[in-house]
């Protein structure tokens, strides 16, 4: 029976209980007792865990003949969500335990908790992985810079990425349908017509309320039953997948605080203060292009043009550090928010900082010839310059 061995002379167990069920709870730690030592009011069939089990099973049981098993099974999957970035874990503990309750047997229940736990880290990191496209998007945006993109579930993702996610969502969900015994073909639809539709018209960002959360996940679970019927499965296995999709996606910023602002503090249009220091470095810039273009007209051919920004960025730094104020640094690069030497491996390059290096206001990159900033580039800054510091371009084409 995999169970322990009971000794009824020594009221003891022959074998130590491996597991510490209550370690609030001095008489766990009796590894060889029975059931806390109080055998009159509680039994242990299986001789690992006491009480509690029992009393759990026969909790959802209950509740399953009031509200309906489908509905309380919806319910514990969507409460084990919130238990942040351990969710597959909640989730799994708590398939297991529902379909145990149920009478599954336990093969057939570690299935359930298995499938639990992929389908909640698969979405879990679709989640993931698009609110950082989304951060990448809007920081491009704010310098003017990026592709064209649209609100799809309270993120800013373009075409390509929007069709991305809702394939993403599509292929999860079949795998979930396949896992569970169901078909592919219905939790591929199922899943994807959901994501279409909930993120086009429902709501999802950092700040939305319990109500909105509520409300999200109640239309999400409508939208996807139906379309599972529509496929020819069950309601309520469209609608428990779809709880998953919204509350690990749209739903999730505002649940677990887990998606945090990654764009820099600083705005655009830049302050007063900033726009009359952003004039002096343009300026230079404009000089020290000139003052190149003038000297090497010759170096605007083609193949010279690599050496011409090479002199117009050394010209453009030299008159940086001639203000000689201790406020305007030149040519300074950063790694994970410190300053570091020049060339450091995996650093970020400012052409000039306004404000103390370490604590910058601002910095600066200019490019010169036809290049621009590149969202590559504005990651890498975002990244590796100390929090809050706002980066603004200085390009030639803009002269």
């Amino acid at each position: 029976m995999n169970g322990r061995i009971y000794d009824p002379t020594l009221g003891r167990f022959l074998q130590a209980d491996p597991f510490i069920q209550a370690p609030e709870n001095s008489q766990s730690y009796n590894r060889y007792s029975y059931v806390w030592n109080n055998p009159v009011s509680a039994t242990d069939p299986s001789g690992y865990f006491g009480i509690f089990k029992k009393i759990g099973r026969n909790i959802i049981r209950g509740a399953s003949k009031i509200f309906g098993a489908k509905v309380v099974s919806i319910a514990g999957n969507i409460a084990s969500l919130f238990c942040g970035p351990y969710a597959p874990a909640c989730a799994a503990g708590w398939s297991y335990e529902y379909s145990r309750a149920m009478g599954v047997s336990s093969s057939g229940a570690l299935r359930a908790a298995f499938t639990a736990a992929v389908t909640t880290y698969a979405f879990q990191q679709i989640g993931n992985y698009f609110n950082g496209a989304s951060a990448d998007n809007l920081l491009a945006a704010k310098h003017g810079i990026g592709s064209t993109t649209f609100d799809f579930g309270g993120l800013s993702l373009s075409g390509r990425q929007i069709a991305g996610q809702i394939a993403a969502h599509a292929v999860v969900g079949g795998i979930s349908a396949e896992l569970s015994g169901g078909k592919f073909g219905h939790g591929f639809f199922s899943a994807g017509v959901t994501k279409g539709l909930g993120g086009t018209f429902l709501p999802g960002s950092s700040e939305l309320s319990g109500g909105d959360i509520l409300k999200g996940t109640v239309v999400s679970m409508v939208i996807g039953g139906t379309a599972s019927v529509f496929s020819g499965s069950k309601f309520a296995n469209g609608a428990n997948t779809a709880a998953f999709q919204y509350l690990l996606n749209q739903g999730s910023s505002s649940i677990a605080e887990a998606i945090k602002n990654r764009l820099p503090t600083g705005n655009l249009p830049p302050l007063p203060e900033d726009a009359k220091v952003l004039a002096k470095f343009k300026s230079m810039a404009v000089d020290a292009t000139n003052e190149i273009d003038g000297k090497y007209p010759f170096l605007q051919t083609a193949p010279l043009r690599w050496l011409r920004g090479i002199l117009i960025h050394s010209s453009f730094a030299s008159r940086v550090r001639s203000m000689n104020l201790g406020y305007y640094g030149a040519v300074v690069s950063y790694l994970n928010g410190r300053v570091v030497p020049y060339g450091t491996a995996g650093s970020v390059r400012a052409d000039a900082v306004y404000g103390i290096p370490g604590a910058p206001k601002f910095v600066i990159e200019l490019k010169t010839g036809g290049a621009s900033l590149t969202v590559g580039e504005l990651i890498n800054y975002d990244s590796h310059l100390p929090k809050g510091v706002e980066v603004y371009k200085l390009e030639e084409r803009d002269f």
